[in-house]
């Protein structure tokens, strides 16, 4: 029974993970304020889906589970490259977070040339690939090596580094000025006598 109640609280949290996931990238609120009709719709269809998937690839799960993470890192390589290049070469760890924040911010809902250079650093990664479900030519020429996810890391960070235009990326530093302002308003504050703040208005 522990074993039972086990399973099925980390089931419980398997699929409530991809349903923020999801809402957070198409909605505005996260999926905060849907309803609990949606909610469990939504889950519901998931679950079906991975039931299918799980009993899909049962009989070698361990061969599809690998295919599965080696994917998953062609896929994530492109990106965790273009993520450290922004950081450290290109904004030196300078974000403004309230933009990052907003939807229309000034860095914008989508930044078009990060996502140019992932395409082709993804596609750049195809001829290299070497699963048992595809095998790329130049993989094949290697001898079977699978070296794609070092091109892709390569590609995406040979690519990515450019000034980014003021768009993009938001003023540099403007997040903790406006930060900063804000605290030096509030210490301010606290600190003027009590006959010498000012009233706010009703």
């Amino acid at each position: 029974m522990l074993l039972f109640f086990g399973l099925v609280a980390s089931n419980c949290e398997n699929l409530y993970g991809p349903y923020v996931t999801i809402m957070a990238t198409v909605t505005r609120a996260g999926g905060r304020f849907r309803s609990e009709l949606t909610r469990g719709v939504f889950t519901g269809v998931l679950a079906v889906l991975c039931g299918i998937v799980g009993s899909a690839v049962s009989d070698d799960f361990v061969t599809n589970l690998i295919n599965f993470i080696t994917f998953l890192l062609y896929l994530l390589v492109p990106w965790t490259a273009i993520n450290l290049v922004d950081f450290y070469v290109i904004r030196k760890g300078h974000y403004d977070v309230e933009a990052i924040l907003s939807v229309d911010g000034v860095y914008g809902r989508f930044n078009w040339r990060s996502l140019g250079v992932y395409a082709v650093a993804a596609a750049a990664e195809v001829p290299f690939m070497n699963s048992a479900v595809y095998e790329g030519p130049i993989a094949t020429a290697l001898g079977g090596v699978d070296i794609a996810w070092i091109v892709g890391l390569l590609v995406a960070g040979a690519l990515y580094p450019r000034p980014q235009p003021h768009g993009e990326h938001g003023p540099r530093g403007s997040g903790r000025r406006r930060t900063a302002h804000r605290h030096r308003g509030r210490a301010r504050l606290i600190a003027a006598p009590p006959h010498r703040r000012r009233k706010r208005q009703p």
